[in-house]
């Protein structure tokens, strides 16, 4: 009943995300019919009832004053607003996630994407977003309210958030004006207040006399260069996208490029690397660390690709909200049911998953961190659980004719010399009995003593110790 629900919610949550995927674009498709060109600023509080000229999702109100915006909705400003100054207040809980558009027709944009700890800007023009300028950090706190203040003019752009200035960058292919987009990515509710936009006029590229750029109006304003000044400072060169890239470096760039956060080719090769080392290293503390019964190299073997396919799944979903909420699916194949019957088999199995979820997160040192932990805990578990060697074999006793025994002979005389017993598989005829234990001794001696009773049964008995670890 519960996966059931589990089911039904998720697919919910994925139906509104696509609605409001297919309504933006509408929005945006709309835009050269429905709004003509801009003629004024504006400014919105928020503390009015009707709410003109804007488009909101399904699960967007205003509440107290502001405007709050639930995960997965929009709040969207129609019309043609270019080179403009813009002023907003922004508040979000944890684990919250934006995208500022502007700009945004149904081909182009330009957008201020934050998430926890990072802050960049992308431009999409006819394809894929590109990032534009590096990856900022922040440490901008949750539950309060902080001032952005975005200027585009011309070929200029510059953020600042709480008077601390992010970017400054210039974009030398300008895109067309468009509308303005408020956009919750994240997990909780962001909440919006006090909107001001003022357009601003601009009579030339910056830095470039008419004539250089594009050729100046006739009978227009003059620009003078200013005399007894420095010289102009060079555009700010940031990384965009090449038009002619052509070949393999293109499509590089557009494999390496998604919606939200690009990811570099080399931090993907980077993170399963450590991903297969990690689990490697793991596997190699399970099979000489562990206490299971089981054959413990087998096991092991897996961990490298349980590690590897984590990291990837992650790695694929960490900048969509929608496949995030499908991780629970993707995950629940592992169902560890007959085949995983010890706890410390599912404890390795789940810590191989932690390592790939770790890295697939991009965050490598607290992975290493943890796996350096988890040794160390496993290491001293290791050292304080016994002094005596850990001899865990398989033990296969037949016999026929003479040497024939009765199965409670045999576990009578193993278990006063074995810590653990188990009997795997035991086949019997009229003829001939074969059986199959997993046996766990203390020491070497427990070993010897334990054959030596098998001996006094019957000396014919074949009697075989296979090591649990594998031979190899």
């Amino acid at each position: 009943m519960k996966r059931t629900n589990l089911k039904k919610s998720l697919k919910n949550k994925l139906s509104l995300r696509l609605s409001f995927v297919l309504m933006l674009t509408t929005l945006l498709l709309l835009l050269p019919i429905s709004v003509g060109a801009q003629d004024g600023g504006w400014e919105e509080s928020f503390s009015g009832g009707e709410l003109e000229g804007w488009e909101l999702g399904p699960d967007v109100a205003v509440a107290n004053g502001e405007l709050i915006i639930s995960p997965g909705n929009f709040a969207a400003r129609l019309g043609e607003f270019a080179d403009f100054h813009l002023t907003f207040k922004l508040r979000w809980d944890q684990e919250g996630a934006f995208r500022v558009v502007f700009y945004g027709r149904d081909e182009s944009e330009y957008a201020l994407v934050v998430f926890p700890g990072e802050v960049f800007i992308e431009r999409r023009m006819s394809g894929p977003p590109i990032q534009i300028g590096q990856v900022q950090p922040h440490s901008l706190s949750s539950a309060s309210w902080h001032n952005i203040d975005l200027t585009m003019i011309g070929t200029d752009l510059k953020l600042f958030i709480d008077e601390q200035q992010f970017f400054e960058l210039q974009d030398e292919n300008p895109l067309r004006s468009g509308a303005l987009v408020f956009i919750n990515i994240g997990s909780s509710e962001m909440a919006l207040d006090d909107v001001r936009f003022e357009p601003q006029a601009v009579d030339a590229r910056p830095g470039e006399p008419p004539g250089e750029g594009e050729p100046a109006v006739e009978g227009g304003p003059s620009v003078e260069k200013p005399q007894g000044e420095g010289p102009v400072a060079p555009p700010i060169p940031t990384p965009t996208a090449t038009p002619t890239a052509t070949g393999l470096t293109a499509f590089i760039q557009e494999l390496s490029t998604n919606q939200s956060d690009p990811l570099q080719l080399t931090s993907i090769a980077l993170n399963l690397a450590l991903s297969a080392l990690f689990a490697f290293i793991l596997g190699q503390a399970y099979i000489y660390w562990g206490m299971s019964l089981s054959n413990r190299r087998s096991l092991a073997a897996n961990f490298m690709l349980i590690t590897v396919t984590t990291t990837f799944i992650i790695l694929i979903v960490r900048s969509s909200v929608a496949l995030s909420l499908g991780l629970v699916g993707a995950l629940s194949i592992v169902r560890f049911r007959a085949a995983i019957k010890e706890p410390e088999e599912l404890a390795y199995l789940f810590f191989a998953i932690g390592l790939g979820i770790g890295l697939g997160d991009n965050q490598r040192l607290l992975t290493l961190v943890a796996l350096l932990v988890g040794l160390i805990l496993i290491g001293l578990g290791r050292l304080f659980r016994r002094g005596g060697s850990d001899v865990n074999l398989h033990l296969t006793v037949s016999g026929g004719g003479e040497s024939q025994l009765d199965l409670e002979l045999l576990l009578e005389a193993l278990k006063h010399h074995t810590r653990r017993l188990r009997l795997q598989r035991l086949d019997e005829n009229g003829e001939r009995m074969e059986a199959s234990f997993l046996v766990e001794f203390d020491n070497l001696a427990a070993l010897q003593n334990a054959r030596a009773s098998l001996r006094e049964l019957a000396p014919q008995l074949e009697i075989t110790f296979l090591d649990n670890r594998g031979v190899v």
